[in-house]
């Protein structure tokens, strides 16, 4: 079993202070840092300081590329709410993913199956009901423009009927506006 990262051990604050000069400082000058929390009365080496810092800055990218791509999906589809909602499902999908992958083996022990179960039960689910949705507006769609696809070839036969149209002319008429229609 390998052993806990002594920056993972430090309080709170005074993690969230490191997390804080690592970014400002471009996950750079790692002694500088350890000498930082010696000062503060923690004794963590600069390896750890660097391997906590590696790993703080693979996280923070996976977050900007996952905005990034979540900005070019609303970007690529503005008004198609469905279409966001699928690219961002499979965006949390990936995330998912990538952290399963990078688990270490202690982190994989302290996983707890049955919330990871439910989140992706929970993301199935609003999956199931995006697509339901899409469906019925789908239905509606067709069936709002076969109404009026029935209601303009009446009109038409009613117009050619009153002009005095031959039933040629009137099936003509009504093969054009068929074209006409998606």
């Amino acid at each position: 079993m390998s052993k806990r990262s002594r920056v993972t051990l430090l309080p709170a604050d005074v993690r969230g202070e490191l997390d804080r000069r690592l970014v400002a400082g471009v996950f750079s000058n790692y002694q500088v840092l350890a000498d930082w929390l010696e000062e503060r009365g923690f004794a963590v080496g600069r390896h750890s300081v660097a391997r906590y810092g590696k790993k703080l800055e693979r996280r923070l990218e996976a977050v900007r590329l996952a905005a990034l791509q979540a900005q070019e999906v609303v970007a690529a589809a503005p008004d198609c709410d469905a279409m966001m909602n699928d690219a961002l499902m499979r965006l949390v999908q990936n995330h998912l993913f990538s952290l399963l992958i990078d688990l270490t083996p202690r982190q994989a022990r302290q996983l707890k199956v049955s919330t990871l179960a439910r989140s992706l039960g929970d993301l199935a689910r609003a999956g199931l009901v995006q697509k339901r949705q899409m469906e019925q507006v789908r239905d509606n769609l067709k069936r709002k423009l076969n109404d009026a696809q029935d209601k303009l070839l009446a009109e038409a036969r009613q117009a050619a009927g009153a002009a005095g149209l031959s039933p040629d002319t009137e099936q003509r008429i009504r093969q054009t506006l068929l074209q006409i229609t998606p």
